[in-house]
């Protein structure tokens, strides 16, 4: 397939067909499995990617396809789903650019409300994603104090969860990273927390390790909402090799596998949200093995994932030299657990694997 289709889809199918040559392989577990075999022509066809956030290409991976029927079905529960959909390359739209019904507009204002009530209201209205993706979103009226008129802002579900994680996340990192920290996410979804952590730390570098069709959707997003970025990827890799680590970009984008190609003691912080519960035990221990070889002495790591799904949060493998920084169910989601800790220079006397066997599930 010729790779002439204008910027970025150009750089995202030449990186996609290298990857799918190259890059090693195994980090796909049968949840998700789900991708057409062709997803090239997916790639290519470059009307389907102005709204993906409304259609089935960000399925699995974006929260605001709930509003549509089926959109919380998983990948072989219904014969009508986002899911299906991307497979049969049917990239119409499932939901409106606004959304108004009564139902909508009751739960996003109740989650607006709880997450300004943990965060601050500054803190959600100074972080709001902009359309890129062209989300599902519904219009709000925010009163910030009797002297000030409203403030109109745009709500989508799954912003609002990004922007609570991301808060959690930067209240305990910014006391700890300095002023360029590396900064690197396991399963990224599109990208959306990634371009959180870039906000919040600016002078930030931002590796994603993720799925080869996953990277082409980050890489899409992360191009049109941070169109000044230095953004490498799989064939920059196959130019530099390792030495790409070292390289002043602002995002980095590349497949799971080659996180083993980091040199050991170079992250700052490792961020995995909501998507070590989808992988098989095999495949955490390999993120593992490796997360505890790049954090060094004073580095973090935050894990937001269920405490129950393909596998259980207490089953991660921590080795003894973790300190805990904040741990406790997440209060717009409390089937997630969110634990951030902090590597330590010699074992704990009570490591995580302990404190781990008090969470759920207990049978």
């Amino acid at each position: 397939m010729s790779a002439d289709l204008g910027f970025p889809f150009s750089v995202m199918l030449d990186n996609f067909i290298a990857a799918k040559k190259g890059a090693p392989t195994g980090h796909k577990s049968d949840h998700w499995d789900v991708f057409p075999e062709d997803y090239e022509h997916v790639i290519a066809n470059t009307e389907a990617w102005p709204n993906f956030l409304r259609n089935s290409l960000s399925a699995g991976f974006n929260d605001d396809l709930h509003w549509f029927p089926g959109g919380d079905l998983g990948p072989n529960e219904g014969a009508d789903t986002p899911w299906n959909r991307r497979k049969k390359h049917d990239f119409s739209s499932l939901l409106a650019n606004t959304l108004a019904e009564p139902e909508q507009i009751e739960k996003l204002n109740k989650l607006l409300a709880a997450v300004a009530s943990i965060c601050g209201i500054d803190f959600v209205l100074e972080n709001l994603a902009p359309e890129t993706g062209s989300p599902p979103r519904a219009n709000f009226e925010v009163k910030l104090s009797e002297k000030k008129p409203p403030v109109s802002c745009r709500v989508g579900l799954h912003d609002m969860s990004l922007i609570y994680y991301g808060w959690q996340v930067s209240r305990v990192a910014k006391p700890v990273l300095g002023k360029t920290p590396t900064i690197v996410e396991i399963g990224g979804g599109f990208g959306g927390f990634l371009a959180k952590m870039k906000g919040l730390f600016p002078a930030s570098k931002c590796i994603v390790f993720d799925l080869l069709e996953v990277n082409a959707v980050q890489t899409y997003y992360l191009t049109e909402r941070f169109p000044d970025a230095r953004i490498l990827g799989y064939r920059d890799f196959e130019e530099q090799g390792a030495a790409i680590f070292e390289s002043d970009a602002d995002f980095i984008i590349l497949p799971g596998g080659l996180i083993r190609e980091m040199p050991d003691e170079t992250v700052d912080l490792v961020v995995n949200t909501r998507s070590m519960m989808e992988m098989t035990p095999e495949i955490i221990g390999y993120y593992f093995a490796h997360i505890q070889r790049l954090v060094p002495v004073g580095g973090l790591f935050s894990c937001y994932n269920r405490y129950q799904k393909m596998t259980t949060f207490k089953s991660y493998p921590y080795d003894d030299r973790w300190r805990i920084l904040a741990s406790q169910a997440t209060h717009i989601q409390p089937h997630i657990h969110e634990l951030t800790v902090e590597r330590t220079a010699t074992p704990q006397a009570f490591p995580i694997t302990e404190v781990l066997k008090s969470l759920p599930p207990f049978s």
